[in-house]
């Protein structure tokens, strides 16, 4: 017994003491300890977080509402979050006579009938799917629908899995349930080949519904979307084409890209005349190869023109939707 004792004693005074697995090591006064992956730096962190059944984590500062605008979707080992993103964009002009002003005037009067939605009740959601060709003005449309859901105050929702998206747009009701709130689907097609028909048709009227939203698609190629997707109004109510600007749109746009002295008024005519079936696209890239890099005007025509060819040799079968 005294050997034991013995034997413990001088253990206790050992200078290479074993340290026990998981142990954390002690940090002499002064020393900083050892940043470790995921600890919270102490400037970010200011409160606790309250997670319900008695647990409480550091986080940093905290608000009632997200700011206004354009968010992505993420999850760590800590769960899903948003993760707001910079939108940087060109100058954007609503053209006359074209399906982006329809839209955005359409989406105008739904903001507006929230409450007839309501009195009737109807579930305060809309889907719009645009479709046309490339270059058309798709993305543009998608760009000026944001601005002015940023103006109205609202959050601008970039997908993920649709499972993953379709939480983050629960998270978002369930805090905030009256943001104006929308859900960019560009390339619904290429999201339907990457994570399957049957959970993109459960975010957009599963069993889990969604109240005070508009889901936006768009699509090159409609010919590749099943009928499901296409043909039923709880999905998209609407479907409208984006078809080539007007005569018109085009002359709006180089007028309001170009003043007098760069573009007289005979020589607009030409330009509106010489760019028939041009996609916006296609008229941003005469402006730019022109005024800005100096490029013949006749030869920058012939080479957007054989930019349009190729497209449409390209573009597939188009299906008969109604614009």
């Amino acid at each position: 017994m005294d050997d034991d004792l013995n034997e413990f004693t001088d253990r206790l005074g050992s200078s290479e003491r074993p340290k026990r697995s998981g142990a954390v090591e002690a940090v002499s006064p002064g020393s900083a300890p050892t940043r470790e992956a995921g600890f919270a730096d102490s400037g970010d962190t200011v409160q606790w977080a309250v997670f319900g059944n008695g647990v409480f984590r550091p986080c940093g500062s905290t608000q009632k509402t997200l700011p206004s605008g354009v968010y992505g979707i993420d999850v760590d080992n800590n769960g899903l979050y948003l993760i707001k993103r910079r939108v940087i964009t060109d100058d954007l002009i609503v053209l006359p006579d074209t399906a982006s002003e329809r839209v955005l005037t359409a989406l105008q009067v739904f903001w507006d009938a929230k409450q007839k939605f309501a009195d009737k009740g109807q579930l305060f959601k809309r889907g719009v799917m645009l479709w046309g060709p490339p270059g058309s003005g798709k993305t543009c449309t998608l760009m000026l629908l944001t601005n002015d859901i940023i103006a109205r105050e609202g959050i601008v929702v970039l997908p993920a899995h649709p499972e993953l998206t379709t939480k983050a747009l629960q998270y978002v009701r369930l805090i905030e349930p009256d943001r104006p709130l929308i859900c960019l689907l560009e390339d619904i097609d290429e999201i339907v080949d990457r994570h399957g028909e049957h959970a993109l048709l459960a975010l957009l009227d599963g069993e889990t519904q969604i109240d005070n939203v508009v889901f936006v698609a768009t699509t090159n190629y409609p010919e590749r979307l099943d009928q499901r997707l296409i043909n039923r109004p709880s999905r998209f109510d609407e479907i409208i084409k984006i078809g080539m600007p007007t005569a018109a749109a085009r002359s709006v746009y180089f007028r309001s890209r170009l003043n007098k002295m760069e573009l007289s008024d005979s020589k607009l005519a030409e330009w509106v005349k010489d760019t028939d079936n041009l996609s916006i696209a296609h008229l941003k890239e005469i402006v730019v190869a022109v005024y800005c890099l100096g490029r013949e005007y006749k030869e920058t025509l012939d080479r957007v023109r054989k930019m349009r060819n190729a497209l449409k040799g390209d573009s597939g079968r188009q299906v008969g939707l109604v614009a």
